[in-house]
């Protein structure tokens, strides 16, 4: 019993499958909504990854000026308490701003520590909330710890600055900062709750009122502007991507055949060329084949047009997987005319691939019930040449198509070598 042609694939529609990508609107309708404080993921993801190295490059490159900038304010108010501190209460006024000046200049060092020493690196961040936690803290316990009235003063101006540096400076996002003031407020009540030094409330809650408006109010801000840069880069990366995509995609549709994918016959004239002065320089042979589908017009007529094209397009991909040398070069030559480029390739070799092209179309088993065998068919011409000073790559081609033009005359299947 014969086997049945196949005629799936060729005959019946084939399903479209698209895929689209969302990023670019997502951000454009990110930007367009306004302000907010968060992303879908995976871009929130994103934005915390290059916001945390955005504070640590900062930081890192500013760590030696905020290092020198810390001392001086530490000895500057160690040095005044010392001197303009009444005699009864230097002694305790002084050891109590000590201790927390080293308490915050050690977590401080850490942290910038962590900015220069690899090992440390991933501490950086951890390091940079115990900086501020700290810093808030200590501020909050010397503004009604010290016994001298004008330091306490001093100190509760200085934590309005150290909240609004926390808020600012440490590029913290918003949330976090408030989350470690709020936590150092609290540790500072509990540590006046054991030391039964209470702060004045009326000071307490106008400085506080003040360096927490003012510091949700900065530092959602800064973390507004951040986001919406950091959109408008991503938006320019997605642009950038797709403008490269599109450029390759035309470059890929100026070279390339679009119903068959393989290369049109501008570009496959430019890489002969090129292989023809290789050969030149070489001596070697170099090899056409001129391919042409028997009777493609009555299949056209039989089976339609669009039968047609993917019956072209699936002989396309046969000849490429023949072709399986990187410099083996086949493109589309005319609608249902094909060549093969097969440099280094003698006669013989050149043979060998026909015979193979022929195997494989046969077993595409593409039904053409115009032809005697009731299977399409594809004659081929074949011409080898040793490039000669006195030729050109167009004779190569000329031969191969007088050699195509003699097998459609002859009523025999074999190649004629030209």
């Amino acid at each position: 019993m014969a086997k049945k042609p196949k005629t799936e694939n060729f005959y019946e529609a084939e399903p479209v499958s698209t895929e689209t990508s969302n990023q670019e609107s997502l951000i454009r309708g990110l930007l367009e909504d306004g302000y907010m404080l968060g992303f879908p993921q995976p871009l929130e993801s994103a934005f915390l990854l290059q916001h945390n190295e955005e504070a640590f490059e900062t930081q890192k490159k500013t760590a030696f000026g905020l290092m020198l900038f810390a001392v001086f304010v530490g000895l500057a108010q160690g040095g005044l308490i010392w001197r303009m501190t009444p005699s009864v209460w230097v002694v305790h006024d002084l050891l109590t701003w000590t201790m927390g000046f080293w308490l915050v200049l050690g977590s401080l060092s850490l942290a910038m520590l962590a900015t220069r020493v690899r090992q440390l690196r991933p501490w950086y961040i951890p390091l940079r909330w115990l900086t501020c936690y700290m810093a808030v803290l200590v501020v909050q316990v010397c503004s009604w710890s010290l016994r001298y009235a004008y330091f306490g003063r001093l100190s509760g101006y200085l934590v309005l600055l150290v909240i609004l540096a926390v808020f600012g400076f440490s590029r913290m996002r918003m949330v976090a900062a408030l989350t470690i003031v709020l936590m150092a407020t609290f540790s500072a009540l509990g540590l006046a709750l054991l030391m039964q030094t209470w702060p004045d409330w009326l000071e307490f809650f106008q400085y506080m009122g003040l360096s927490l408006s003012y510091g949700i109010f900065m530092g959602a801000l800064l973390e507004y502007r951040d986001r919406r840069i950091f959109l408008q880069e991503r938006l320019l990366e997605v642009e950038k991507a797709t403008l490269e995509k599109m450029g390759q995609e035309q470059d890929r549709l100026a070279r390339h055949d679009r119903l068959t994918g393989l290369i049109n016959l501008h570009y496959f004239r430019e890489l002969m060329e090129r292989e023809w002065e290789r050969a030149l320089r070489e001596k070697h042979a170099i090899s056409l084949l001129h391919m042409d589908v028997k009777n493609f017009s009555a299949f056209n007529q039989r089976y339609g047009y669009a039968a047609g094209d993917r019956c072209l397009a699936a002989l396309a991909r046969t000849f490429e997987q023949v072709s399986k040398r990187a410099v083996d070069v086949c493109a589309r030559y005319r609608r249902d005319e094909f060549l093969l480029l097969l440099p280094n390739t003698q006669a013989q070799g050149a043979r060998a691939v026909i015979d193979v092209i022929e195997a494989a179309v046969r077993r595409l088993e593409i039904l053409h019930e115009e032809e005697t065998s009731g299977l399409l068919r594809v004659e081929m011409g074949m011409a080898t040449m040793v490039p000669m000073l006195a030729q050109n790559p167009e004779d190569l081609l000329k031969a191969a198509e007088e050699s195509l033009r003699l097998i459609q005359s002859s009523t025999t299947d074999t190649a004629i070598v030209w």
